[in-house]
């Protein structure tokens, strides 16, 4: 989020500032709010990472313009500044754009108008850093190849691949003090979560090149909290060593790095959409024990299959005489029954006992995760076999893919009833016997949250896509991507007006996992962003 100051002797305006505008919505934090430019140097002098300075002209003690010019004189990168003026004279505005200032306003200005002006700054400014980290990629790339190899030998160590390495060498040069043989420490493991969304939403190019930010980030991070060294583990897993300190401090030290991580990338990496849990060891003594820390720590990360994504999780050994191979029958069978007598509510009710005592029953996520996609497919044999419809090999390895897809306990839950729906209204619909395109449709309902095809949805329904898409045409009067625009459209204002989802999350229900994207195509629709659609549910 940037920095703003304001600068502003009228009490009445700098009141409005605060109550109409909601800066952080539009992505700024407010630093402060003061009456004159002298008041605001002394803070731009202890606050150099000041990203837009908002200031009038006429003040008391140091005007607009003196401001302006002392700012300019600061070192590092140049501030944004905007100048509000309630005098329209043309001097002014000289003066203020030979001091480079790009953005002049006469008072009194509208909310709209001091919206899109930050909106103007906020695409400067986000292109500055993008051009900034750039170049620091590029130079961290010819480091690339000697940490690509460091890499490759951790990999082997931590995995007990290669039993001979003996990292210590990398670690002396961190603290001539620190006993390597002895000393007491922790190990961290953080991991992307929706890795296969990331790969599919970003180019390889970006993709890089926000591995490189993150990897930055939480190096710096991590020094804060005493740590011996980092190493990313392509393609998406970073390792951290970090010294132990007290024993009463230990526990503590891993959740707030964890939490100190997934922090920093919330408040500090804008040009990418990207979520991190992480998993923290017991701790050990030396770093020979480095390699079954690495082994707690990531057991610890995939506990978030329970605790959900973005969680920082402790390793804590698992409890004995836990079942194996647990399966519960009696369960699936009172579901199976629930489902073919038409009981939808009890059917669902039994489903959500039936993952209950699998969660309960001590088994691996990998486990938990086989059985679902298994009692899936057997419901769905059942349920067809009442319609005496077939079922296609296709279609019951998509149940098991999808299952297998979902990182946490609450998305599999999520997931499995709407596979169950899809089950229900997929013979619903063959039973009736609907047209091609009316199978098509309840199908794109269905699997709206997620990129459809025409192919996709024409293989479904059982016919060649041009064919389909001929047929769609003539019966909707719409080609098959404008329509489906409407439906997401559609939906998304359900969501918008009958939920408290975020904008973000709505976009994500209806198929746009980038804001910026499910934003700008709201906009084309509607002609106004999602955001200003619920203001004006607000006022009505």
């Amino acid at each position: 989020m940037y920095k703003l100051l304001i600068v502003e002797d009228e009490l009445s305006t700098r009141k409005w500032f605060t109550k109409v505008i909601n800066w952080e919505q539009n992505g700024f934090e407010v630093i402060a709010i003061v009456e004159d430019g002298q008041q605001a140097w002394e803070i731009l002098k202890d606050r150099p990472e000041v990203d837009v300075v908002m200031t009038d002209i006429r003040m008391p003690y140091m005007d607009g313009l003196e401001l302006t010019e002392r700012i300019r004189s600061l070192p590092g990168e140049p501030v944004e500044i905007v100048i509000l003026s309630g005098f329209g004279e043309f001097d002014y505005a000289q003066q203020a754009i030979k001091l480079d200032v790009r953005d002049y306003l006469l008072k009194p200005v509208t909310k709209e108008q001091l919206t899109e002006v930050f909106e103007i700054i906020e695409r400067r400014l986000d292109e500055r850093h993008l051009q900034s980290t750039k170049i620091q990629y590029a130079n961290q790339m010819q480091k690339e190849k000697a940490l690509l190899q460091k890499a490759r030998t951790y990999e082997r160590w931590l995995t007990r691949k290669d039993i001979m390495i003996s990292p210590e060498r990398w670690f002396n040069p961190f603290d001539a003090q620190l006993d390597i043989v002895n000393g007491s420490f922790l190990m961290l493991v953080a991991e992307f979560d929706d890795y296969a969304k990331f790969t599919d939403h970003y180019n390889d190019e970006d993709q890089k090149l926000c591995r490189f930010i993150v990897h930055n980030i939480l190096d710096e991070i991590s020094h804060k909290y005493g740590a011996v060294d980092s190493v990313l583990l392509p393609p998406n897993r970073y390792v951290f060593l970090l010294e132990a300190g007290p024993e009463s401090e230990i526990d503590n030290k891993g959740l707030l790095a964890g939490q100190a991580f997934q922090e920093s990338l919330n408040n500090y990496l804008r040009l990418f959409s990207v979520q991190l849990s992480v998993g923290c060891s017991q701790r050990f003594e030396g770093i020979s024990n480095v390699p079954e820390a690495y082994e707690q720590a990531f057991k610890a990360l995939r506990r978030k299959f329970f605790t959900g994504k973005g969680s920082v999780n402790l390793y804590h050994p698992s409890p004995q005489g836990q079942s194996e191979g647990f399966y519960p029958t009696e369960l699936e069978k009172k579901l199976i029954i629930a489902f073919k007598h038409g009981d939808e509510q009890g059917g669902y009710g039994l489903f959500t006992e039936f993952l209950r005592s699998l969660c309960s029953s001590g088994e691996s996520e990998d486990a938990i995760r086989f059985i679902v996609g298994e009692m899936l497919v057997n419901l769905f044999r059942q349920l067809r076999e009442v319609k005496s419809l077939p079922v296609t090999s296709e279609v019951m390895e998509m149940f098991i893919e999808e299952i297998r897809c979902q990182e946490t306990y609450a998305e599999l839950a999520e997931k499995g009833k709407e596979l169950i729906q899809f089950m229900l209204q997929s013979i619903a619909i063959e039973a009736l016997s609907l047209s091609p395109v009316s199978k098509g449709i309840e199908y794109m309902k269905i699997k709206l949250s997620r990129d459809i095809s025409l192919h996709e949805v024409a293989e479904y329904v059982g016919i060649s896509a041009s064919y389909f898409s001929t047929l769609f045409k003539q019966e909707k009067g719409y080609n098959f991507v404008d329509f489906l625009v409407r439906l997401r459209m559609e939906k998304s204002l359900e969501l918008l007006e009958g939920t408290a989802l975020t904008v973000a999350q709505v976009g994500d229900e209806v198929g746009y996992q980038s804001y910026r994207y499910f934003t700008k195509v709201f906009k084309d629709y509607y002609e106004m962003t999602p955001t200003q659609f619920r203001e004006r549910l607000k006022t009505k």
